[in-house]
Formats: C-alpha cells, structure tokens, sequence
C-alpha cells in the first residue's frame, strides 16, 4: 500500500515537472541572474547531493536481482531524475529572475500546480528517509516494532520539518558531507581496494583514525573555497591516511613475524 503511493506519488511529481519545465520554455525571456554562489560551492552542493543519499542505496538495492541491475538502476535513477531537476532549476531561475523557489514559482504562475509540487516532492523524499531509517533501526535492535518505528520518525521528520531554521539546511548539508565523505571512501575502499568484509567487525579503528582527518581537512579546506569544493580533498585525503596507515601495519606485522621466526 503504501509502495504504491509512494509510485503515484514520483509519477504525478514527474507530470508536474514537465509541466513547468513546458511552462517556463513557453514563458518571457531568459533573465541575468547576480551570481550568489561561486563555481566551488555549487560543486560541493553537486557532490553533497548525491552523497546524502549513499546510506539509503543499500536500503534498496539490497532487493535487487543482480548486482549490475542494482548499480545501473540506482545510478540511471539518480543521475537523470538529478540531471533533469538541475535543468528545471537553472532554466526557472533564469526565466524567472530569482532563484527562490517561490519566487519562481510566483513568477511562472503555476498556482495549485506549484502546491502540489512541493507536497509530492516533500512525501517522495520523506519516505526514502523514513524507510532508510527503519531498516537501520531495525539492524541494531531488531526486536523493536516496524510499524511503531515508522510513527516514530515520520512524527521526527514533520516535527523536523515545523521548525528548523531553512536557511541553515545548506549548513545542514555541509555537515553532512563533511562526515558522509571520509565515510564512505573508507567503505568504497574496504570493498573494491582491500576487499574486506567488515560486517562481522564491531569497530574499524584505522578506519575511524582516517575518517576524522578526512572530517578535519573537509572544515579545514571550506573556508578557502577552492575550485574543486571540499569533499574531494577530504576524501584524497582521507584515502591517503587509510592506505599508508593500513600498509605500515601490515609493514610491521610482517616485520613483527619475521622477527619472531629468527628468534625461535
């Protein structure tokens, strides 16, 4: 039940945004827009993006018939839903003459349209999040109930959603990348680099030591706004730790061993 209004839900956003992206080619003359933002940080928004939704990939792919199925499906999904959402935005904008949302919206006359874009995006994103965390819950204490869990962190998410301050969500989303990419370089790393299975570890310690300098070079690097953001330098860094701290241990395990046999 609830998978299927979750569907309708992404068919009938999907309609609405033709719809607009229709309305604005149809509308006045492209406008110039004062740039409030530099190439930098609308990169590290580009990375952040995608990077918020790296834990609920698994959430979903961990239903997937094949491995390439699960990849390609979540990449195509992500990249063009992505791609097409980034043309809308930057074509209303300039149409429009203001990159707030409302204003845009004001501007192209979208009226009840524009009201149920809003709510169709809010309830499609919401339940990814709510499952996400469900099934993560539900990983650690696996006793507590689904259902209750559910009431639970949609009654969060809307309580959330009354009142924090909106214009603190892109620090919100730099807090995040600044976490989720030293994370999950360490993750990519573990799989297709040294192909460990960390699932039956409680605690990856060299892993922990890498991921807070990557978190400490991400604040570190912000303030400088560089021309490649902040979250590919934490992550390189982050990546350089987590390999010359892995290769010095097995250094010295293996010189540990070695030193053991001569004295035997």
């Amino acid at each position: 039940g609830i998978n299927l209004i979750n569907n309708i839900a992404v068919a009938l956003l999907l309609l609405l945004c033709v719809f607009m992206l229709k309305t604005i080619l149809q509308g006045g003359e492209a406008q110039e827009l004062a740039s409030s933002i530099t190439f930098g940080a609308a990169l590290e928004l580009s990375i952040i993006m995608p990077l918020t939704w790296l834990p609920l990939i698994s959430d979903y792919t961990m239903l997937g018939k094949s491995k390439a199925g699960s990849f390609w499906g979540s990449f195509g999904g992500y990249f063009l839903g992505s791609s097409f959402m980034y043309i809308i935005g930057l074509l209303s904008a300039t149409y429009a003459g203001t990159s707030d949302p409302i204003g845009v919206m004001a501007g192209l006359n979208l009226g009840i349209a524009a009201v149920f874009i809003v709510i169709l995006s809010t309830v499609t994103t919401t339940f990814l999040d709510v499952y996400s965390a469900v099934m993560s819950t539900s990983n650690i204490s696996p006793g507590v109930s689904r259902k209750n869990l559910i009431l639970l962190f949609t009654a969060l998410g809307t309580l959330l959603a009354m009142f924090f301050p909106m214009e603190q969500y892109e620090n919100f989303l730099y807090m995040i990348g600044s976490l989720f990419a030293p994370i999950f370089t360490i993750v990519l790393m573990d799989y297709f680099i040294y192909k460990d299975n960390r699932s039956i570890d409680a605690f990856n310690i060299t892993g922990f030591v890498a991921a807070i300098t990557g978190v400490i070079t991400y604040y570190a690097v912000t303030g400088m706004d560089l021309l490649i953001g902040s979250t590919i330098p934490a992550m390189t860094v982050t990546m350089a730790v987590y390999g010359l701290i892995r290769l010095t241990n097995k250094y010295l395990v293996l010189k540990g061993d070695k030193y053991a046999k001569q004295n035997c």
